[in-house]
C-alpha cells in the first residue's frame, strides 16, 4: 500500500491492473489481442481466511430463498417436442437507439429504450415445465422416442461414488443433430473433467434436472481442471442449449490439490463456458459451491440472446489458492437477461468473491438480483471487439448487502461506454470488513483499462449506504470512495445523477472528475434532487476530497440543483456541502448551482466553494 500522496496527485496503483489478459482467455481464433482484453485486478487484501468456515458461514447447501421470475423471459407451460425446431430467427433489434449526449446540456432522466433486450427466446420448443418428471431411474427404458436421452439409460449411477463422466458423454452422442434433452433423474453424478477436456456439448441440447436432488459434482482429488459443460473444441458454434434445473457442486473440500493460477487457463473451473454462439440458458440452477474464475461463461464475439436467470451461487476460495479475480456469470456478447439470481459468499480479505456478474456489450438488462458478500454486484463494460456494442445495459432494481464497490462502470477502448441506466438498486456496503481498500456505491472508474469515454448515463433512484468509519480506514484510497463517482480517465459527456439518496459516503456523496493530467473532458452532468445524508464522514481522508457534491477537475455545463445535504454528527465531520476545486489549472464553464438545501444539524454552516460565475 502507498503511503498518502500530495493533492493532485493521484497514486499510480489506481490503475488496478494485473498485466492479465482473461477477456482473450478461452475465447477461440478470433479474440482480440490479448493486451485489449485484460480486466481489473482489485487490490489483494490483508488477511487470510479458511474455505471451512467460509462454507459455513455461506450457511452450507441451503436452499435460497426464491426470488421473483424475470418479467421478460417467457416461461412457456408445454414441454419441448421430440426433435429440435428449425434454426433460430435473429432476435428483433431494438427500435431506437439513444444517441450519445452533444454539447447541449441533458435535461431529462430518460431510459435509454435500447438498453432494453428484446430476445429473450427458449431454446427449441420453448422452456421446460419446472416441475418436468424424469424417466425413473434404473428402469433401463429408452426415452429417445420422446427426444428424452435418461443418463441412467447410458450407463449413469448417480450415486456419488461411480465416475458418470462417459456416461453423460453417451447420452449427449446418442441424441441426433436435431436436438434432444438430457435428461438427469434424481442423484449424485460424479464428474471428471480435466485441464484439457471436460463434457462436450452441441447444438439443440437440454440440460435437464430434477432441481435439488439432481447434482453434478466434481470427482474427489480430481486436480486442476478447466470446463465441464463446453463444445469439443472451443471455438466451434453452440446454438439452443440450455441448462436447466440442475445443481454443480465444485466438491471444494474434497479436492484441495485443484488450484487456480490466473496465469493458466486449465485451471480456471468453469462450469459453463461457450465462446460462440446463441440461444444460450441457465434457468433456476445452482451452483453451490463454486470457486471458479467463472461459474458461466459466454464470451466471444458471435455471442447472441443468451440468458442466467432464477439461479443461485455461492462462491467459496480454497484455504491455499492465492486471491484471483473472479465473476460468477461473465458474458460478451448482445441480447442478454440476467435476473432473479442469489449470491452469496464471505467477504474476508483475500478471499474475496469479487463479482456477481459482469457485462460486456449489449443490449442487455439485469434486473431482480440479490447478492450478500460479493464485492460487486455488477460490472458494466463496453464491448472489447473493434465495432462492438458500446453498451446500452438497464440495472434495475438489484440489491446487494456487504459489498464494497457495488455498481462499476468501465468505458473501455476501443467502442467506450454509452446508453446506460442504473435505477432502483438498493446498496449497502460494508467497506470495513473488506480491508483498507476503494470503496463507492456506483462509479465510472478510474483505472488504465477505462480510458474510454462515458456518454448518455443515467444513475437515479438508487439507495447507497456505508458503514461508518469513524477516525477512518487509513491509505491512499480516497479517490474512489464516494457514493456515487464519474472519474474515469476517458471523460464524462452526458450523464444525469437524479433522486438518489446516499449515506455515510467516506468522501463525496456525488464526485465529478479527475485531478491528473490528461486531455479529457467531464461535461453536460446534472446532479439533481439527490439527498445527501453524511457524506465525508472518514476524518483520515485529506479534507479536500470530503463533500456533499464536489467537482475536482476541469468542467463544464454543470448542474447541481434540488439536492438535500446534511450532516447530522455532534460535532459536524463534512468540510463543505458543494465544493469545485479551483486550484490551478481547473477552469469552469458553464455551472449553475441552486435551490440546494446544505444543513448541519449541529448548527454550523457546510460552506459552499463555488466558482465566481456561477449562475445561482
Amino acid at each position: 500500500m502507498m503511503a498518502a500522496v500530495a493533492r493532485g496527485v493521484p497514486p499510480a496503483r489506481y490503475d488496478t491492473v494485473g498485466g492479465e489478459t482473461k477477456g482473450s482467455r478461452m475465447t477461440g481464433s478470433n479474440s482480440p489481442a490479448p493486451g485489449a482484453l485484460s480486466r481489473r485486478r482489485f487490490l489483494t487484501l490483508a488477511s487470510a481466511a479458511v474455505a471451512t468456515a467460509a462454507l459455513a458461514a455461506c450457511g452450507g447447501g441451503a436452499t435460497p430463498t426464491a426470488t421473483n421470475a424475470p418479467t421478460s423471459a417467457p416461461q412457456p407451460t408445454t414441454p419441448p417436442p421430440a426433435t429440435a425446431t428449425t434454426s433460430p430467427t435473429a432476435p428483433s433489434a431494438p427500435t431506437t437507439t439513444p444517441a450519445a449526449s452533444s454539447a447541449a446540456r441533458p435535461t431529462t432522466a430518460t431510459t435509454p429504450s435500447a438498453a432494453r433486450p428484446t430476445a429473450t427466446a427458449s431454446p427449441p420448443g420453448g422452456r421446460a415445465p419446472r416441475t418436468a418428471t424424469p424417466t425413473a431411474r434404473g428402469n433401463g427404458t429408452a426415452t429417445g422416442a420422446q427426444g428424452v436421452f435418461n443418463v441412467v439409460r447410458y450407463g449413469a449411477a448417480g450415486d456419488g461414488r461411480a465416475d458418470d463422466t462417459a456416461a453423460i458423454q453417451a447420452t449427449i452422442n446418442a441424441i441426433p443433430a436435431a436436438g434432444g434433452t438430457v435428461m438427469f433423474p434424481p442423484g449424485t453424478y460424479i464428474v471428471a473433467p480435466t485441464k484439457t477436456a471436460g463434457i462436450a456439448i452441441k447444438s439443440n441440447l437440454r440440460f435437464v434436472g430434477s432441481g435439488a436432488e439432481s447434482i453434478l459434482k466434481i470427482k474427489d482429488h480430481a486436480g486442476d481442471w478447466q470446463r465441464l459443460l463446453s463444445p469439443k473444441n472451443l471455438g466451434d458454434t453452440v446454438e439452443n442449449f440450455s441448462v436447466e434445473d440442475l445443481v454443480f457442486d465444485a466438491n471444494i473440500l474434497n479436492n484441495p490439490e485443484s488450484l487456480i493460477n490466473e496465469t493458466r487457463d486449465t485451471t480456471y473451473q468453469t462450469f459453463i463456458h461457450i465462446t460462440r454462439g446463441r440461444n444460450l440458458h441457465v434457468w433456476r440452477c445452482r451452483f453451490a459451491p463454486y470457486a471458479g474464475v467463472w461459474a458461466v461463461s459466454f464470451v466471444g464475439e458471435q455471442i447472441d440472446n443468451c440468458s442466467v436467470t432464477d439461479s443461485y451461487f455461492r462462491f467459496v476460495m480454497r484455504d491455499a489458492n492465492p486471491d484471483y479475480d473472479n465473476s460468477a456469470v461473465y458474458v460478451e456478447g448482445t441480447n442478454y437477461v440476467f435476473s432473479g439470481n442469489t449470491f452469496e459468499s464471505v467477504p474476508i480479505p483475500n478471499r474475496g468473491a469479487r463479482a456477481c456478474m459482469e457485462t460486456h456489450g449489449g443490449p442487455a438488462e439485469v434486473f431482480n438480483n440479490t447478492a450478500t458478500g460479493f464485492q460487486t454486484i455488477l460490472n458494466i463494460v463496453g464491448s472489447y471487439y473493434a465495432g462492438g456494442n458500446p453498451g446500452n445495459i438497464v440495472c434495475r432494481d438489484n440489491t446487494c448487502t456487504d459489498a464494497l464497490q457495488a455498481i462499476i462502470l468501465w468505458p473501455t477502448k476501443p467502442n467506450d461506454l454509452k446508453n446506460v441506466l442504473v435505477t432502483n438498486n438498493t446498496i449497502n456496503l460494508a467497506q470495513i470488513k473488506h480491508g483498507n481498500v476503494d470503496t463507492s456505491g456506483i462509479y465510472i472508474l478510474f483505472s488504465e483499462e477505462a480510458k474510454g469515454v462515458a456518454a448518455n448515463i443515467t444513475i437515479a433512484k438508487n439507495t447507497i449506504k456505508f458503514q461508518d468509519e469513524g477516525a477512518g480506514r487509513g491509505g491512499d484510497f480516497y479517490y474512489n470512495s464516494s457514493g456515487i463517482g464519474l472519474h474515469n480517465l476517458g471523460g464524462v459527456a452526458g450523464c444525469v445523477i437524479d433522486g438518489n439518496t446516499i449515506e455515510l459516503a467516506p468522501t463525496g456523496g456525488v464526485v465529478i472528475g479527475l485531478p491528473e493530467s490528461g486531455n479529457r473532458s467531464f461535461q453536460d452532468i446534472r446532479v439533481t434532487n439527490n439527498t445527501i445524508i453524511n457524506p465525508g464522514q472518514n476524518l483520515g481522508f485529506p479534507e479536500e476530497f470530503r463533500s456533499g457534491v464536489l467537482v475536482n477537475s476541469s468542467a463544464m455545463n454543470i448542474e447541481v440543483s434540488g439536492n438535500t445535504i446534511t450532516d447530522t454528527f455532534p460535532t459536524p465531520r463534512c468540510p463543505t456541502g458543494i465544493a469545485f476545486d479551483q486550484t490551478l489549472p481547473n477552469t469552469y464553464k458553464g455551472i449553475t448551482v441552486k435551490g440546494n438545501t446544505v444543513i448541519a444539524t449541529a448548527g454550523q454552516n457546510l460552506p459552499l466553494l463555488l466558482p465566481t460565475d456561477t449562475e445561482r
